[in-house]
């Protein structure tokens, strides 16, 4: 999934961490935390949301994940 979380706020604005669906960043930030190490073009090309099109977004299976509830 390209969303990877998103935060409703007190003000109902919506913020929302987005990236490619590749568990090797995340990983890389765990591992390198407090620093953020630079990754080039080749290692992970720059998210294009116009290349990407469109967003599909469906309601959560609350019996499956009933924290979600």
């Amino acid at each position: 999934s390209i969303i990877h979380s998103m935060i409703e706020t007190q003000d109902s604005s919506v913020l929302a961490q987005l990236g490619w669906p590749d568990m090797r960043l995340p990983i890389l930030y765990t591992m390198s935390w407090p620093e953020r190490i630079s990754c080039s073009e080749i290692t992970w090309p720059r998210l294009d949301l116009c290349k990407v099109g469109s967003l599909t977004f469906k309601a959560p299976d609350c019996v499956k994940y009933p924290s979600m509830d």
